[in-house]
């Protein structure tokens, strides 16, 4: 699942509403009980957004760099042992619910990026 979350100048409270999101979301999914596991990718930055597609079948779709890092964040899920892991940009503003991971190379992205999972 893709979640968007557009800017309208406030970058702290859309980090925070993603944080929050998260955190919602796997209070949610715990509840259920079971064994269902889910993990959470979070990056702040510019994208494209567009429809596409034929008129049979429109599908709504979001590119760019600022797309591969959160993907790229969230398959640190499962090694870090982690259900969330957020960017460096989204610390910054989110505040304290994240603890820093490590730098941890991820494909696509030329240098280790810095990685921030939901404080235990």
């Amino acid at each position: 699942m893709l979640i968007v979350f557009p800017i309208d100048g406030d970058r702290a409270e859309v980090a925070q509403a993603m944080v929050s999101t998260a955190q919602a979301s796997l209070e949610s999914t715990a509840a259920l009980g079971g064994h269902v596991h889910i993990g959470f990718g979070g990056h702040i930055g510019e994208i494209v957004q567009a429809n596409i597609g034929t008129p049979q079948r429109l599908d709504f779709t979001v590119m760019g760099a600022a797309v591969n890092l959160a993907s790229r964040l969230e398959s640190l899920c499962k090694p870090l042992r982690a259900d969330a892991v957020f960017s460096s940009v989204v610390a910054a503003e989110a505040g304290a619910d994240l603890q820093h991971a490590g730098h941890h190379v991820v494909k696509g992205v030329t240098e280790p990026v810095a990685a921030f999972v939901l404080r235990s």
